[in-house]
């Protein structure tokens, strides 16, 4: 019994990710045997653990503790626990900002802003240019769309290809729709460049749409028949 409280004291004091969270005293018996297992090495208990903090199961809830014990799996060769670190140091390099995300990314300082315009065409409706390694399509302003959702014509003068997107179910005005989905690492509308932005193919429409997927990422503005759209 002894030997085992040295040992929590020990992680909880060599761990810099438990200064994050509130000391806690563990109570279930089968949590403290999965992390007494954890602390001496044994890989599936350091996922376990993990997923314990990530979920609240048997402890209370705690991101760090839980980065912290996915880190050691993942390092033991734990795939999901790889899987889980990947995903969500991307999530953390998208909140910390740029909006970027990998070695394709730029220092940029946090007073950098970039503002593009749209202008208002037929039926009052908003268009614009979207373009993907320096080829460009036009494209309607919709809020009402999920994604960037291209018809079949913006999909090929992008020279996008969809055949081995994610299969998925986007919303537009117009209702629900099927597509491929694919991340693209950069793209570019009404001049405001974005990263990691899903895109969707292909929507039966004459006009390829610009969805929530970027929009929401933005700030949008207008002034009669033209509209800002600021990062």
């Amino acid at each position: 019994m002894f030997l085992s409280r040295l040992l929590l004291l020990f992680i909880f004091a060599a761990s810099t990710a438990y200064a994050d969270c509130e000391p806690e005293r563990v109570t279930n018996p089968e949590f403290a045997k999965s992390l007494r297992k954890a602390i001496k090495g044994d890989v599936i208990e350091q996922r376990n653990v993990a997923v314990s903090y990530d979920s609240g199961y048997l402890v209370g809830p705690c991101f760090v503790n839980a980065y912290f014990w996915y880190k050691q799996a993942a390092k033991g060769g734990d795939d999901i626990a790889a899987e889980w670190i990947s995903r969500n140091d991307a999530l953390i390099a998208l909140l910390k900002g740029p909006e970027c995300y990998g070695e394709g990314c730029k220092l940029i300082g946090d007073s950098y802003v970039v503002t593009g315009t749209a202008y208002a065409e037929e039926g009052g409706h908003f268009f614009t240019q979207l373009t993907v390694n320096g080829k460009s399509t036009r494209a309607l302003i919709d809020t009402g769309a999920t994604l960037i959702a291209l018809n079949a014509e913006g999909a090929a003068e992008l020279g996008i290809d969809f055949s081995n997107g994610e299969p998925g179910l986007a919303g537009t005005a117009n209702g629900a729709v099927t597509n491929r989905v694919v991340t693209i690492p950069t793209l570019i509308v009404a001049g405001v460049s974005m990263d990691n932005v899903q895109v969707s193919c292909c929507i039966t429409s004459s006009v390829s749409l610009i969805g929530m997927s970027f929009l929401s990422r933005v700030h949008i503005s207008t002034a009669g028949d033209t509209m800002s759209i600021k990062k």
